[in-house]
């Protein structure tokens, strides 16, 4: 749901639609006092955040043999699918379209001559609840309404069509949007609560006993993972994208169109910005990547960590240890992009086409005081932009960016960029619960268990085998490393190099040239993250564990070791009782951990850390 005017919103009789989906709540009480609850201005912790939409027998019709169901919106009205059928919605500031015809009317929907595109949509109680709101279709938009996502099966089809036959019978609803929802609890999803229970206990799944005033509604679903909100819930955070952002959005549009060449948009901001490399969108910590999207992304981080077009290890979550090879790679990337990216993967930098313009956006890290600021000021001039989009405080004016030097503003010999201000968020109504440590272990943990490819009706996340019952793959260090093993921080003798690796995070990486310290990226990259969870030094083997493929292994020619730290949790069985040990085996014994308890019955909780 999006707020237009506070002052003036009356929910009794607005007759827009919208509601929240949610993949549990923390409470079930309502708030009766509206009046007291309208005096609160908090554009985030909105407690004006409820549904105006009302699920009926008219509006929502379910198969009963699949987890499918048709829901009909009127205008601005977990874990799910979603397929536009007719009409506009907007998720998380996405529009999407259907694709049928502006002028098609409810009795003319064809589906078995168009594909259908279903797009996942993940609302986990670590960010803001995702909603879905009915939108005015926008006829310039129909030719472009077919969104990549994941294709309906004919099966599918005819199921959605039988059950917009429903739909259409009722002759009194005039729907501005219908949407197909489908259940991907096969997707492995949940499975991210039992990793670590005690930190993501319940970010997926709703306590059944918190049910009860949402079972009528949600029993017109009956999809696992689909947990809609349609009454005032305390300490709701809501996806709420402020006007002020969607502005800015389409004065970067228009300006495209009008760009000779694509663009380039620097996105940056105070220390609250999280978007360097300790919490990139699309990959673990510690990597700084060139990623293409297709698709719209309509979800946190780690559930849409992706494989990069281009990437490389840096080993830290900041830059602040080695800031000169973080620029290098950078500059690489941007070089990539403008040969390979700028005007259409097929064609590289000599496409004429401008109707396949591909724009670069670029998140900067959000450290920018001292070193920071230096490196972002680099990064400026190494990228050229033509657009900087730059949050500031008007509240918190310590935590604002300086005046940015005039040789960036005018260049010289060159175009000046358009610099924009947007609002921040005020930080202090964001939640807490969730620290930037949680995120980057989520995202690892997401990406060790992941199944890469992400196909329709198969497991993208492999919960169900713990990574220490897993089968490793074997690489002979006297075969398969004819390039070496660098570690980027600290000397280690060599005769404790082996110890050093093992049990340790690590990316295999491919490099072009022989050299004994890591090559410049325009000779290298990184295919991927890696484990080492055991080495055989009689063999000459490690034994490996990562999401990659065989193909991708083979390409693998050195080993770099960097800073990050594996979290416990990995090293842990999630599916059997761990208070004895792992595997049968005392945690006494268990190598690299300590078990810590205080003294005395109670004082206080358990531990188990990692030494050293």
């Amino acid at each position: 749901m999006k707020k237009d005017n506070e002052e003036s919103m009356d929910l009794s009789n607005d007759p827009e639609e919208s509601f929240v989906v949610d993949s549990d709540v923390d409470d079930v009480d309502m708030l009766t006092d509206m009046k007291t609850i309208k005096k609160e201005k908090n554009v985030l912790l909105d407690p004006l955040t409820v549904s105006r939409f009302t699920p009926s027998m008219s509006n929502v019709f379910r198969s009963k043999e699949s987890e499918i169901c048709v829901v009909g919106m009127k205008r601005n009205e977990g874990y799910v699918l979603i397929a536009p059928i007719y009409g506009d919605t907007i998720i998380m500031g996405y529009r999407l379209s259907a694709i049928n015809s502006l002028n098609s009317g409810l009795n003319s929907l064809d589906l078995e001559n168009k594909d259908l595109n279903f797009q996942p949509i993940f609302s986990p109680k670590t960010h803001a609840l995702v909603s879905i709101e009915s939108v005015k279709r926008q006829e310039e938009e129909e030719e472009n309404s077919n969104h990549s996502g994941i294709k309906s099966t004919p099966e599918i089809k005819k199921i959605i069509i039988n059950l917009l036959k429903k739909l259409q019978s009722i002759k009194e609803e005039n729907f501005d949007t219908i949407l197909a929802l489908r259940g991907m609890s096969w997707s492995g999803i949940k499975g991210f609560e039992s990793i670590a229970r005690f930190t993501f206990k319940g970010i997926f799944s709703m306590e059944r006993e918190k049910r009860k005033n949402l079972d009528s509604k949600e029993d017109l679903f009956k999809i696992n993972g689909f947990n809609p909100i349609f009454e005032v819930i305390p300490d709701v955070t809501l996806f709420n994208l402020l006007d002020s952002w969607k502005s800015v959005v389409s004065q970067l549009v228009t300006n495209f169109k009008e760009y000779k060449f694509p663009p380039i948009t620097i996105i940056c901001g105070h220390r609250n910005v999280e978007s360097d490399i300790g919490q990139s969108e699309f990959t673990p910590a510690g990597l700084i990547s060139l990623n293409i999207l297709d698709s719209p992304i309509l979800g946190p981080p780690f559930t849409h960590i992706k494989q990069p077009y281009r990437t490389y290890f840096l080993g830290h979550n900041t830059p602040r240890d080695d800031p000169d090879y973080y620029l290098d790679c950078l500059q690489e990337l941007i070089t990539i992009y403008h040969r390979d990216i700028a005007c259409g993967p097929d064609f590289g930098m000599y496409m004429s086409d401008e109707d396949l313009k591909v724009p670069l956006i670029i998140n900067t890290h959000g450290w920018v005081t001292g070193l920071g600021y230096d490196i972002f000021l680099n990064i400026l001039k190494l990228a050229k932009p033509t657009d900087i989009i730059q949050f500031y405080s008007p509240t918190q004016t310590y935590k604002n960016l300086p005046k940015l030097p005039d040789y960036i503003i005018s260049p010289p010999n060159e175009e000046s960029p358009n610099i924009i201000f947007i609002e921040s968020i005020d930080s202090t109504k964001i939640s807490t619960k969730y620290q930037s440590s949680d995120h980057r272990t989520l995202s690892l943990i997401s990406y060790l268990y992941s199944n890469i490819t992400k196909q329709d009706n198969t497991k993208w996340w492999k919960f169900d085998i713990p990574l220490i019952h897993q089968i490793p793959w074997c690489l002979d260090w006297t075969k398969g490393l004819n390039k070496g093993i660098f570690l980027l921080f600290g000397d280690v003798p060599l005769s404790q190099l082996l110890y050093a690796l093992n049990g340790s995070l690590k990316p295999p990486n491919y490099f072009s040239c022989p050299n004994f310290s890591p090559p410049s990226p325009s000779e290298s990259y990184c295919i991927g993250l890696a484990i080492i969870r055991s080495i055989d030094p009689i063999n000459h083997t490690f034994h490996i564990l990562t999401p990659l493929s065989l193909v991708q292994l083979q390409r693998v020619k050195a080993i770099v070791k960097g800073k990050l730290e594996l979290p416990i949790w990995v090293m842990l069985d999630h599916t059997s009782n761990t208070s004895i040990g792992i595997c049968g085996v005392p945690w006494k014994r268990i190598p690299y951990m300590s078990f810590e308890a205080g003294i005395g019955l109670g004082n206080e909780a358990q531990r188990v850390r990692r030494k050293g």
